[in-house]
């Protein structure tokens, strides 16, 4: 094809299209036919041209080609020489202070510095619409400044026109430091404008500006970029970080953060790409340490008359794999040290109108983030974490809407965490608006796993749509070997209090949900900082306050006194699975004495001490609590009480003999036991243990003990809380504190903004020192950091025999070995399918990490969220105990005739077999026995005679062993 002038005739440009690569181009001789070409050519909307067609040549053959417009051939750029390679280089400081067209590759060479200034406009030729590449390139050594409003763009003047952007080229084996002498490539930019650059910024060097998160030249990775009031506009990516560890120059041991970072800049869309593309991510972050981004806005653009097909329209904020990051507020005006700004002065992050927010993945448990004091509005999807350790999410407002597209969106939600654990998620603000026929949900905790967890101090309001959703809790979050004494307490969360009720405060759903036994704690000294202190919508459907739509482990949930209709009272929910203990501590006036805000000035060592303290405390808890349990012999007990040589009486005296102390090990033998005990003998243990725990009334509940021996158990529940529930809560309370100190301490040293290197090792000391439940993984996190591949495998090896989240060890493990074995990121094609099966079993912990290897490695997509509302159907309510399937054996014990009587009265008894006394005692209304009449076993009918007491009411109370097994009211006239 050719373009010609035609008023001359004479040949702007010509082009071909090969049919045949590899042979040669001549027609075909003598064979007018073989040289047809049917073909039209169609003028697009931007100046480019369509051809399609076919050659007679070969009629199955049809062909269809996109020419870009000419118009940026047309342009008049300044006079920068290109060399053969399309490349200007840069070698001395130079100083761009005017408005001018650039075309082919700008290199600025090491020790060279181009600044650009003054207000300039930089337009930079599209590479795709003039067939070669057009791009700022920061060489090693380089230094970029872009200041004093200058603006970077594309041809405006030329239709769907884009420019590649800047890479910003660094060396992977060197340090960023000292960072005004690094031998990095340096981009500095402020009150500046970057805009409709098909990548604005990448630190590294992709293989295509088309596909900056795609293949890599590692040894190009560790550019930095440090930015301040820029504007980031229309471009399809901002920024793009690739792969990078930096070190301390002095000592390649001692990691340090990125010295990137984003101050107030806007990362925003206010019109479609120019390109047509969807925008992709704002910052996307694929593993580096520590880069910050403070009251930075992130906004994308949506229009009303456009077909919404799903969150990737309109792009992510931050995208973050394998990677640290903080997203913090700015105060306007100076405070002293430890003091708040005011709240007027805050600057705050924003995030408007993206199809997801902030998404960070990890597999290493040394990457973590914090999203402080930002505000989410209009994004269906705020915070999505996955396999992510320590990560804060503290004082922000979500928004959680629908209206992009409610029938093309998921459910909506605040923020989602997967797999995560040592979380911070307090005093966050989540409300709820969009359609009445979409269900949405504020905060989203998935598999959680065995540490103790908790969210914090947040509200919930207005998720009232459908079976919408305050705080959904799936899959593990608590450890089933202990019990589930440690692992997520749901504390001091407000719900339906300020903005609309809500359908389902909290809601337990999927296959078995666990949450730690104990929430809130047992109050024995009048402490307003015990129980949970959540406020409840009491919004009045069935388990709206909290819910469980099939099973989970049985909950003790401690509350503050007060009476029916107090919001901290929980009142509508399952029974069965819920155990609600008002204490002996009112709800104080000032909610700060029950709830405080747990933002303190805390450095590393007073953590440590902390957790000290803790640890000790626990222990000495857990001594007194073993000690206690089963009079300090739960072996011996459990073997005696499963020995079928043992009788029902005997098992029973061995059970009263510890009373009310029998550990729900020792009745999970006694209910298992073959031959089974007696109803009378068990019923009589049960009895004696009362106060019985939640577990074990339930092992009654699912038992065969007939209804009569049930209700007698039942009855014997006076609302206290068992002993051993007592100490328990008491370990809870501790371990509770330990993990909060040492999950600050490991957030505080990931994320320490001053000397990351220094504070990783204190950490991995001081886990050396104190066993905790999360040890193992700081130090799989300090070797990762460290790239101490060796110890990383040999410490993943011995964790996966024993731990109870194995498959976080074996990724963790493979992770070492490859990195030992094939350093670069390709990844074969065995391990490819392990982690792709791995990632596609979303209920086992260790498929977040998996998932979150192959992204950073393959570039494979995240899968979808697993989100299960409850069900929408009545349920069961504070009223409504789940009926006991049984059929009583047991006749009506105890009944009495002619009533009233001024003659005899005949009272029929029956005492079950196995009991060894049985009496019919009868008192007068003060209590005090009248008479007492000894029984013997079986059906009976006991005559009580006139003449013993004077006319009046009297009660007669059947006591088998003890029990009071029945009670009838006596008119004597």
């Amino acid at each position: 094809m050719a373009k010609l002038n035609p008023a001359n005739g004479e040949l702007i440009w010509e082009t071909r299209f090969d049919a045949h690569p590899g042979i040669p181009g001549a027609c075909p001789p003598a064979d007018m036919r073989k040289q047809e070409c049917m073909y039209k050519i169609s003028e697009l909307d931007d100046g480019g041209l369509v051809v399609c067609g076919n050659t007679s040549d070969n009629f199955d053959d049809f062909y269809l080609a996109k020419l870009k417009p000419d118009c940026q051939a047309k342009v008049a750029y300044a006079n920068l020489p290109l060399d053969p390679n399309n490349e200007f280089h840069i070698t001395t400081p130079t100083t761009w202070s005017s408005d001018m067209n650039v075309h082919g590759k700008i290199v600025v060479d090491q020790g060279a510095t181009l600044t650009v200034t003054n207000a300039a406009t930089i337009r930079f030729a599209d590479s795709e619409q003039l067939d070669h590449p057009t791009q700022l390139v920061v060489e090693q050594g380089g230094r970029l400044t872009v200041n004093g409003n200058a603006k970077l763009t594309s041809m405006d003047q030329c239709p769907a026109s884009m420019w590649d952007g800047i890479k910003v080229k660094g060396n992977y084996f060197a340090s960023q430091d000292p960072i005004y002498n690094t031998p990095q490539g340096l981009a500095s930019l402020s009150l500046a404008t970057i805009e409709n650059a098909r990548v604005a910024l990448v630190s590294g060097g992709p293989a295509s500006f088309d596909d900056p998160t795609g293949p890599v030249i590692k040894e190009w990775s560790g550019g930095v970029v440090r930015a301040s009031f820029v504007l980031f506009r229309n471009n399809r990516y901002d920024a793009v970080f690739q792969k990078y560890e930096n070190h301390s120059a002095n000592d390649p041991s001692n990691v340090q953060n990125n010295r990137s970072y984003f101050n107030q800049c806007s990362f925003a869309e206010d019109a479609m790409l120019n390109d047509g593309n969807s925008p992709k991510d704002h910052v996307y972050l694929n593993g580096v340490r520590g880069i910050t981004m403070t009251a930075c806005t992130f906004a994308g653009f949506y229009q009303p008359d456009v077909v919404f097909n799903g969150p990737a329209q309109v792009g992510t904020g931050i995208r973050s794999i394998n990677s640290s990051f903080n997203v913090f507020s700015k105060c306007a005006v100076i405070v002293q040290y430890g003091f708040p700004c005011p709240p007027a002065s805050v600057l705050h992050s924003t995030f408007d109108k993206l199809g997801q927010a902030v998404v960070a993945t990890a597999f290493t448990p040394d990457k973590t983030f914090i999203v402080d004091q930002s505000i989410f509005t209009n994004c269906p999807r705020a915070i999505r974490t996955e396999g992510v350790r320590n990560a804060a999410i503290t004082r922000n407002a979500f928004n959680v809407v629908d209206h992009l597209n409610p029938y093309v969106v998921s459910t909506p939600y605040g923020a989602y965490l997967d797999q995560c654990t040592g979380y911070k998620i307090e005093n966050n603000a989540f409300t709820s608006n969009g359609s009445a026929h979409k269900s949405r949900v504020g905060l989203v905790i998935k598999d959680s796993g065995p540490e103790y967890n908790t969210f914090y101090n947040n509200t919930f309001d207005n998720f009232g749509t459908m079976t919408s959703v305050g705080s959904l809790i799936q899959g593990q979050n608590a450890n089933e070997q202990v019990n589930y004494h440690v692992g997520l307490e749901v504390k001091c969360n407000e719900y339906g209090q300020f903005g609309g009720d809500n359908r389902f405060d909290v809601a337990l759903t999927g296959p078995m949900p666990t949450v730690q036994q104990t929430q809130g704690g047992f109050d024995g000294q009048n402490d307003p900082l015990a129980p949970a202190g959540n406020l409840f919508s009491l919004e009045g459907h069935a388990e709206s306050d909290w819910d469980v739509s099939n099973e989970s482990n049985f909950i003790s949930y401690y509350s503050h006194d007060g009476n029916i209709g107090d919001s901290w009272i929980p009142q509508f929910y399952d029974q069965l699975y819920v155990h609600v203990y008002p204490q002996q501590v009112d709800w104080p006036q000032e909610r700060s004495q029950a709830c405080p805000d747990n933002f303190d000035n805390d450095g590393r060592l007073e953590k440590m001490q902390k957790s000290a303290e803790a640890d000790a405390e626990l222990a000495d808890s857990k001594d007194a609590y073993d000690a206690t349990k089963d009079n300090g012999d739960t072996y011996s007990l459990e073997s005696y009480v499963a020995d079928p040589g043992h009788s029902s009486t005997q098992v029973r005296n061995a059970l009263q003999s510890v009373a009310p102390k029998v550990s729900t090990e020792v009745w999970k033998r006694v209910f298992a036991r073959e031959p089974a005990m007696d109803p009378w003998p068990l019923t009589q243990a049960l009895v004696a243990n009362s106060p019985l725990q939640p577990e074990v009334m339930n092992m009654s509940y699912e038992s065969d003990l007939d209804d009569f021996y049930f209700n007698l158990v039942e009855s014997a529940q006076s609302g206290d809380v068992n002993v051993l529930s007592q100490m328990e809560s008491e370990m809870a309370k501790y371990a509770a504190e330990k993990g909060e100190a040492l999950t600050d301490l490991g957030r505080m040293s990931w994320l320490d903004t001053t000397d990351v290197g220094a504070a990783m090792e204190y950490l991995k000391l001081w886990h050396d020192s104190l066993p905790a439940d999360d040890g193992a993984s700081v130090k799989a996190g300090y070797y990762a950091a460290k790239d101490d591949m060796p110890a990383l495998y040999s410490l993943a090896e011995a964790e996966k025999l024993t731990s109870s989240t194995p498959e976080v060890f074996e990724v963790l493990k493979r992770y070492a070995d490859h990195q030992l074995n094939a350093p670069n990121d390709s990844l074969d094609a065995g391990t490819v399918q392990w982690l792709t099966d791995l990632a596609e079993e979303r209920w086992t912990i260790g498929s977040a990490q998996a998932s979150a290897w192959l992204q950073g490695a393959t570039g494979a997509d995240a899968l979808d969220e697993v989100i299960i509302l409850p069900e929408d159907g009545e349920q069961r309510s504070t009223s409504q105990r789940r009926v006991r399937n049984r059929t009583s054996e047991t006749p009506l014990l105890l009944q009495a005739y002619p009533n009233p009587s001024d003659g005899p009265v005949y009272v029929v008894c029956n005492v079950p077999d196995g009991v060894e006394q049985a009496r019919l005692c009868v008192a007068d209304l003060n209590g005090r026995l009248v008479k007492e009449i000894v029984l013997n076993n079986g059906a009976g009918i006991a005559e009580i005679r006139p003449g013993f007491a004077a006319a009046g009411i009297y009660l007669a109370e059947l006591r088998l062993d003890g029990i009071r097994a029945g009670q009838v009211k006596l008119a004597l006239q």
